[in-house]
């Protein structure tokens, strides 16, 4: 059974060139192999990207769904002029109310179209 597929692809002319560039210079083999290896790194980042949503994002939401009144207290703690700031939207970030953090990482998540599935406990996969 064959492990590859063929693509027909088109770049810019600016990575058609760099692809020419690093064949010819011996340090690949052909076309493909760079392709490959420029594929790699992106494969990782979104295997890093849905174990952080999965480990790190996915409990921090469900924590701020579960106890809102906590994440609201914590973001009280702040000096006066930091809540008349939070209360104008200046602030960006982690210095927003949790309300505006967990909205934020809920509209991350769609956009990602999250591949964190739930298992038959409720817990996430």
């Amino acid at each position: 059974m064959r492990t590859t597929q063929r693509f027909g692809i088109t770049l810019p002319i600016e990575l058609a060139e760099l692809i020419r560039t690093r064949v010819a210079s011996g340090e690949y083999a052909s076309e493909s192999e760079v392709i490959r290896d420029g594929l790699r790194p992106l494969a990782a980042r979104d295997r890093a990207i849905e174990v952080w949503l999965r480990d790190k994002v996915v409990p921090a939401t469900e924590a701020l769904r579960a106890a809102p009144a906590r994440a609201h207290a914590r973001a009280g703690a702040r000096s006066p002029s930091e809540r008349s700031a939070l209360a104008s939207h200046e602030l960006p970030g982690a210095a927003r109310p949790a309300r505006y953090q967990l909205e934020d990482i809920e509209r991350f998540v769609s956009k990602m179209g999250s591949p964190v599935t739930r298992r038959h406990d409720g817990a996430a996969s």
